[in-house]
């Protein structure tokens, strides 16, 4: 179902600014590191960056709820089913992406932790495909 100019545009800023966070933080993670007392240390804003992604991260299932009344259930309802396998993509990967940030947090540590954490990186890296791949229906990846 065809969303709203407006509704499109609250929705790229969130995401934008959600994948730009995400980038900055896994940037920082993986090359930015600062000499401590004790040794190699994280970036003081990489905490701060963090703290913004996850605030953005809530204000962005208020729109993912929205999606979902919006454009997911007409979609599933409709007869014209022209991006159905991309949109079960979307769905099975923003679930992941949700999930695997409230095990990152809440769940259990180890290596089941590693796992969800690494899956969290990469699907949030190639969310832009993913996406690109639904709006532009695109044969999908998976």
């Amino acid at each position: 179902m065809k969303l709203t100019r407006n509704f499109k545009s609250i929705f790229y800023l969130f995401f934008t600014s959600l994948y730009l966070t995400g980038v900055s933080w896994w940037c920082f993670e993986k090359f930015v590191h600062v000499k401590g007392a004790f040794g190699e240390d994280h970036h003081p804003y990489q905490q701060l960056i963090l703290r913004i992604h996850g605030a953005i991260a809530y204000f962005t299932l208020l729109v993912v709820g929205y999606l979902i009344h919006s454009h997911i259930r007409p979609g599933l309802k409709s007869r014209k089913k022209r991006s159905l396998k991309t949109g079960w993509m979307m769905i099975i990967v923003t679930g992941s992406l949700i999930a695997s940030s409230a095990m990152d947090l809440f769940g259990p540590e180890g290596l089941t932790h590693d796992f969800l954490v690494g899956l969290h990186w990469y699907l949030g890296l190639a969310f832009p495909l993913f996406l690109g791949t639904h709006l532009f229906k695109i044969k999908s990846p998976v």
